[in-house]
């Protein structure tokens, strides 16, 4: 496998002389097998692997959970190859991405037993959002895993759900942003989320009434997404390159007004 994603000798060496060859062989071979077909991808999975699998050493056992894989391969004093830039928010996801694929591929990651705070409060909003107010599986699942967050983030405070603050909702949202690189979106499910979980603890009289409609999210703007427009300037130097007495100039400057008319008006 490694001589056929690699023409260079020493680096067909390289990957074929480090720990868990053999694993690593058969997940690029399942990644191909699967439409990971081009080049550069199965290749960049590959340096990722070499990688992880100096990080991880010569390890009896690759049964990990995911916590403890982030903590070996992120740790400053781990073993492994030194010039492998990882300071970046994207590079972790990446890494962390094909480490989780493999292991999972290997069936040795671990779920890890977690106990969730207040999970009896979260259990009773799960019920009552599906029995009484009718909504969707997935729609409850989806606000039972951004509460979850929550309860995981707060419960090691050892304060009562009674005790939340705007501003401990405020400090979570913070966190996430920086920590995960929540953008406003996922920002606004996990706000509508945890709304809807206060209000329903404000109606069980087991969280503050004012809670709730306190809770506030970024702005989300229609049609934010779609691309901004060009500046005038660049406008007004197409439209001066247009000569007025050719027809399809003429054509290309009407179409181009409605255009910029268009995006002025957006």
């Amino acid at each position: 496998m490694f001589d056929h994603l690699f023409k260079s000798s020493p680096a067909v060496v390289l990957h074929t002389e480090a720990p868990y060859a053999e694993q690593r062989i058969r997940y690029l071979e399942h990644c191909e097998r699967r439409g990971d077909k081009k080049r550069y991808t199965l290749q960049r999975k590959a340096w990722d692997l070499l990688w992880i699998a100096h990080r991880l050493g010569d390890r009896a056992d690759l049964h990990l959970t995911l916590d403890q894989l982030r903590s070996i391969l992120f740790d400053p004093g781990g073993e492994g190859i030194r010039h492998r830039q990882i300071d970046s928010y994207w590079t972790r996801r990446q890494i962390i991405g094909t480490a989780r694929g493999w292991l999972r591929y290997l069936g040795c990651l671990d779920r890890p037993l977690v106990q969730i705070p207040f999970q009896s409060y979260l259990d009773d909003y799960c019920q009552w959002a599906t029995t009484e107010r009718g909504l969707a599986d997935s729609t409850v699942g989806l606000y039972a895993r951004r509460v979850t967050r929550f309860l995981l983030w707060y419960g090691p405070r050892g304060r009562s759900l009674s005790e939340v603050q705007v501003s401990d909702i405020d400090a979570y949202l913070a966190y996430e942003r920086q920590r995960q690189g929540w953008g406003r979106s996922t920002l606004r499910t996990a706000v509508d989320s945890l709304r809807a979980f206060f209000r329903f603890g404000d109606a069980a009289h087991w969280c503050q009434p004012s809670l709730a409609p306190a809770i506030q999210g970024p702005r989300i703007y229609f049609l934010e997404t779609l691309p901004a427009g060009p500046a005038w300037a660049d406008v007004s130097r197409i439209f001066a390159g247009l000569r007025s007495t050719d027809p399809k100039d003429v054509r290309d400057r009407a179409m181009g007004l409605l255009k910029s008319v268009g995006f002025s008006a957006r």
